[in-house]
């Protein structure tokens, strides 16, 4: 740490350099700067778009169909602009949530007002950088909605434009983030809490149903609950990696998935159960929480690396924590082997089943890592009691 503080500046040059470098290099990939895109390259977006315009045409649920109708309206109405175009914005939009999710969380954690901010986004940013890198490559949504859930939090005091911001990340591609607005009652933010309420009535249920009607937008959300359900017999879930694995029949795989499953629900209980309910405020706490709640589902149902951008929220803590020349040394070092474990595992093994059965390790891996960069004083603790009072 010495080292870096003292040529701190020219490491944030050569950090910052390597960042905008690696952005136009993923979009140059994407063939951003050619003079013509052909549709092959669109991946998720394309597919999302092409989707969208079923769905809205024909006013049918479709099987395969992972997202909630009010993402099929906003889809249909972005792929209006032309694919090439709206590939294009897209591709920007999504580097752009990139650093405003990096910005976002260095700010609220406080991580932007010490020395060591761009070694510990570096730090982070490698950790993910597996998950990162294929969302990018996917032109997936997570980003997007990670960088407008990341700023709505951000400017969470301003409670009508953070909740618009919310409830529109959420109606795009509702994970984690979906358990931002019951924390928020939790913690009695009440008028984010309406403002978000407000917000995701108007894009999850106004919004579509001015195209599907209101008996047709229900049919749909019902359609798309049991695209959810039968998603759990993709080969890209923790059952079916377990099932490859092991040979085993499929009611012990079953049992052996729903232990893994509770002792993951449980170790997110225990996480919360030692948190504070006085209201969020800036601070490596807050950012935790969120964190947690973005990891939430990524070992439960269907996994995609790509959704497991999540994690970087969760890795910047950690390398907030893992920088801090204030903590002890042995706890610093932990931190950075966790870092290390959830950077390295994902490029051992190619993806598919391997990488799902490994989700839960790199999982329970970040939520001891939160823990211990941030530990939570408690609701579980005996408050002391005030001088003079009857015990």
């Amino acid at each position: 740490m010495s080292f870096y503080r003292r040529h701190r500046a020219l490491f944030e040059a050569g950090i910052i350099a390597s960042f905008v470098i690696y952005l136009l290099y993923e979009l140059m990939l994407a063939k951003l700067f050619s003079p013509s895109v052909a549709s092959n390259w669109f991946r998720d977006i394309g597919i999302l778009m092409d989707d969208s315009r079923v769905l809205v045409t024909t006013q049918q649920g479709l099987a395969y169909y992972l997202y909630p109708p009010s993402t099929a309206v906003l889809g249909f109405l972005f792929s209006q602009l032309g694919e090439s175009l709206a590939f294009r914005i897209h591709l920007v939009v999504e580097a752009a949530a990139l650093v405003v999710t990096l910005a976002s969380w260095a700010a609220v954690s406080g991580l932007a007002q010490r020395p060591e901010r761009y070694l510990a986004i570096a730090l982070a940013f490698a950790a993910s950088f597996y998950y990162v890198r294929f969302e990018l490559k996917m032109h997936n949504i997570n980003l997007l909605t990670l960088g407008l859930m990341s700023l709505a939090v951000l400017i969470r005091r301003r409670a009508g434009l953070s909740g618009l911001l919310y409830g529109f990340a959420v109606c795009l591609k509702p994970y984690g983030s979906a358990l931002l607005l019951p924390w928020m009652l939790w913690r009695r933010q009440y008028r984010w809490s309406v403002a978000s309420g407000i917000a995701l009535a108007l894009f999850g249920f106004l919004l579509p149903a001015i195209w599907f009607g209101v008996a047709g937008t229900l049919r749909l959300y019902g359609g798309w609950l049991q695209a959810l359900a039968s998603s759990s017999d993709s080969p890209m879930t923790l059952k079916s990696a377990l099932a490859s694995f092991s040979g085993a029949d499929l009611s012990t795989v079953g049992l052996w998935t729903k232990g893994i499953e509770i002792a993951w629900l449980a170790a997110l209980g225990t996480f919360f159960a030692f948190r504070d309910r006085d209201p969020p405020v800036a601070g490596l706490p807050l950012a935790a929480e969120v964190g947690a709640m973005l990891m939430a589902p990524l070992p439960l149902g269907y996994q995609q690396p790509a959704r497991f951008a999540a994690l970087l929220v969760a890795m910047l803590v950690i390398a907030a924590a893992a920088t801090d020349g204030s903590r002890p040394r042995d706890q610093r070092l932990v931190l950075l082997a966790i870092m290390l474990l959830v950077g390295i595992v994902p490029w051992l093994v190619p993806p598919g089943p391997g990488l799902c059965l490994l989700s839960p390790l790199i999982c329970f891996a970040s939520l001891l890592g939160l823990a211990i960069a941030s530990p939570g004083i408690g609701i579980l603790r005996r408050r002391p009691r005030k001088f003079g009072s009857v015990p």
